[in-house]
C-alpha cells in the first residue's frame, strides 16, 4: 500500500496546514477524523477511487495498530552476535600469540640445554 501511504503522508501535511497539533493528528488517526474530513482532497480522491476502507479509516479512525512499535530485536541479535564474534577473535589472536611466544622461549631453552650437554661432554671426555 505504497500508494496508499503516500495519500496518507499528503493528508497528514493538509491538517497541519489546517492548523491542527501533533497531538490532535495523532488522536485523529487513532479514533478518526470524523466528518470534518470530507472536503479533504485526498479523503475525495479515496471516495473517487472506491476506497472506502480508507475513507472509514480517516473518518473512524485507524486504531492503536496505526501506531508504530519499534522492535529493536534484530538489532540486538546482531549486536550480540558480533560482539561474540569480536570476542572470539581476541581469545584466538591471544592464543596465537601466547603459542608463537612459547615457541620461541623452547627453543631458546632447547639451544641452552644444548650447550649444557655439549659442555658436560666436553667436560667427560677431558675426565677420561
Amino acid at each position: 500500500m505504497c500508494s496508499a501511504s503516500a495519500y496518507l503522508k499528503t493528508f497528514i501535511e493538509n491538517q497541519i496546514k489546517r492548523g491542527l497539533t501533533e497531538e490532535s493528528i495523532i488522536d485523529g488517526l487513532k479514533n478518526g477524523f470524523g466528518d470534518s474530513v470530507n472536503e479533504d482532497p485526498i479523503v475525495k480522491h479515496f471516495q473517487d477511487s472506491g476506497n472506502s476502507g480508507m475513507v472509514d479509516s480517516i473518518r473512524y479512525g485507524f486504531g492503536d495498530a496505526i501506531m508504530a512499535k519499534p522492535d529493536a530485536t534484530g538489532i540486538n541479535l546482531t549486536l550480540s552476535i558480533l560482539a561474540i564474534l569480536g570476542l572470539f577473535g581476541i581469545y584466538y589472536y591471544i592464543q596465537k600469540f601466547q603459542k608463537q611466544k612459547s615457541v620461541g622461549k623452547e627453543s631458546q631453552s632447547d639451544k641452552l640445554d644444548l650447550a649444557d650437554i655439549q659442555k658436560k661432554i666436553s667436560d667427560w671426555e677431558k675426565k677420561l
